[in-house]
C-alpha cells in the first residue's frame, strides 16, 4: 500500500513539472493585423447589387488565467474599439494543445470606421510558430470559411463571403497608439 502511495505522489509530481507553467500565455499582449476581404450582396431598397472590398483592424489579446483563455478586442485604424460579442458569440477564446493554437468558431464584427461595418462567422485557427529553442517568434491568423452574415456599408446592407487573414505585428507599427 505504501509503495502505491509513494508511486501515486512520484506520478502526480511528473505531471505537475512536466506542463508548461507558460501555458496559455504566449499569445498574451500580442497585437494581430487583421485583413479582411469580402464580396457579395448590398441590399437597400432601390435593389441589389454586387459589392466587395477589404478591411483592415487590428486585434489585441490578453490572457485571463483567472478563466484560462484569451480575450480579443478588436479596433479600427483610428484606435477607436470596435465592440464584439455578436449573435452569441463571446470575444474570448480557449488554446489548444502544447503549442497553445487557437480554432474555434466565432463571430466577428469588423469595421473601417464608426458607421461602416461587416458582422462575420468563421472558424478561426491561429498558429505560433516557436525558434528552436521554443520562445515565440509570431503567429498566424486564417479564417478557415468565412461568411458575412449581417453590416452596413453605404445605404446598403450587405451579406456575402469573407476572407480573414492576421499576423501578429509589433505595437510600434500599429497606425495608433494603443
Amino acid at each position: 500500500m505504501k509503495k502505491n502511495a509513494c508511486m501515486m505522489a512520484c506520478v502526480v509530481l511528473i505531471v505537475i513539472f512536466a506542463v508548461p507553467f507558460t501555458f496559455g500565455q504566449a499569445l498574451d499582449g500580442q497585437w494581430f493585423q487583421m485583413k479582411v476581404s469580402h464580396k457579395g450582396y448590398g441590399v437597400n431598397p432601390d435593389g441589389i447589387y454586387k459589392i466587395s472590398g477589404s478591411i483592415t483592424n487590428y486585434m489585441y489579446l490578453t490572457w485571463d488565467g483567472v478563466n484560462s483563455r484569451y480575450d480579443f478586442r478588436l479596433f479600427r485604424a483610428d484606435g477607436s474599439e470596435i465592440s464584439q460579442g455578436i449573435y452569441g458569440y463571446n470575444p474570448y477564446w480557449s488554446p489548444i494543445g502544447d503549442n497553445e493554437e487557437i480554432a474555434a468558431d466565432v463571430g466577428m464584427e469588423f469595421a473601417p470606421d464608426s458607421i461602416n461595418y461587416i458582422d462575420t462567422h468563421h472558424t478561426s485557427f491561429i498558429k505560433i510558430k516557436r525558434d528552436s529553442m521554443g520562445t515565440f517568434k509570431n503567429a498566424t491568423y486564417n479564417s478557415l470559411g468565412c461568411q458575412d452574415i449581417n453590416g452596413g456599408i453605404g445605404d446598403r446592407n450587405v451579406y456575402g463571403g469573407c476572407v480573414i487573414k492576421g499576423k501578429t505585428i509589433d505595437p510600434s507599427k500599429l497606425p495608433f497608439t494603443p
